[in-house]
């Protein structure tokens, strides 16, 4: 820009001297942005950008100013007799305003370069952040699921042997008393129920269909074990899809369970057990 404007106020000159002052001002602007940057260096340590950016530029700006203009102008002082006569004060003022202009401009660059490159630093730490915090819950959740279906193994194997032991032993009560009817009947549930059980054992869900199937063999099998001492009924809201809603394996029958043993059975009249399925 500068190069430009001798071009047009100061014709006079030969292409060789304009390419030798080109050269000169091309050294200088690189001697006033080391300094400058030199100086952003040290002004880091005392007032980073991050506590006042505006106060941070304009100080910034104030003491390349200072640290800037003796030596150029004792260079200017040292230089003026040699100044071809052509070289008038409008121009001399023009430069002195560019050089104030171009230390200004390069200052706010360099600011506005390191604000974007921290601006750009933080959003990329923040994205980490959040990445690591998502990745954090996704492991607490897999975490938690895993321990759910420890839990769920734990009380099924603990179920299994503790129902199978009962209902031997009601199956052998039917048959000491020849009761061949009920021995039947309860045989078949049984069976049943065990099949079901062991084909959903290895699967972490089933379909809400096969578990209502099985939880019914399973009241059935207690209501003949105990004479029918209770009533029962399960009832499923018609907006329940039973059929592709999935739920982890014998996930009710705990609960009937402690139901009848420990509510139902200590009645003597009136037991009865309502499984509702609403959504």
């Amino acid at each position: 820009l500068v190069s430009i404007v001798r071009l047009v106020l100061v014709p006079q000159l030969s292409f060789t001297v304009h390419l030798f002052w080109f050269a000169g001002q091309y050294c200088l602007l690189l001697l006033f942005w080391y300094v400058i940057r030199a100086l952003a260096k040290y002004l880091d340590k005392k007032l980073p950008y991050s506590k006042s950016f505006s106060r941070r530029v304009f100080l910034q700006i104030f003491i390349s100013l200072v640290v800037l203009t003796p030596p150029l102008l004792l260079l200017f002082t040292l230089a003026r007799p040699y100044f071809p006569s052509f070289f008038t004060a409008q121009f001399i003022a023009l430069a002195w305003i560019m050089f104030f202009g171009i230390i200004v401009l390069m200052n706010t660059v360099l600011a506005a370069g390191i604000f974007f490159g921290s601006w750009q630093k933080t959003a990329r730490e923040k994205m980490k952040a959040e990445e690591a915090k998502k990745n954090i819950e996704m492991e607490l959740l897999h975490a938690k699921q895993k321990q759910t279906e420890i839990e769920m193994r734990a009380l099924r194997a603990q179920m299994n042997p503790h129902f199978i032991f009962n209902s031997l032993n009601s199956i052998n009560k039917y048959i000491l008393k020849s009761d061949n009817v009920n021995a039947s009947r309860y045989l078949t549930r049984f069976a049943k129920l065990i099949r079901l059980i062991l084909d959903n054992s290895n699967s972490k869900e089933v379909a809400l269909s096969d578990e209502l199937e099985a939880l019914q063999l399973y009241i059935e099998m207690e209501s003949l074990r105990f004479s029918n001492k209770f009533t029962y009924s399960i009832n499923v809201d018609g907006n329940v899809p039973v059929d592709t809603l999935q739920v982890p394996p014998l996930i009710i029958q705990p609960y009937v369970e402690n139901a009848i043993w420990h509510g139902l059975l200590h009645k003597e009249t009136g037991a009865q057990l309502v499984v509702s399925i609403k959504k």
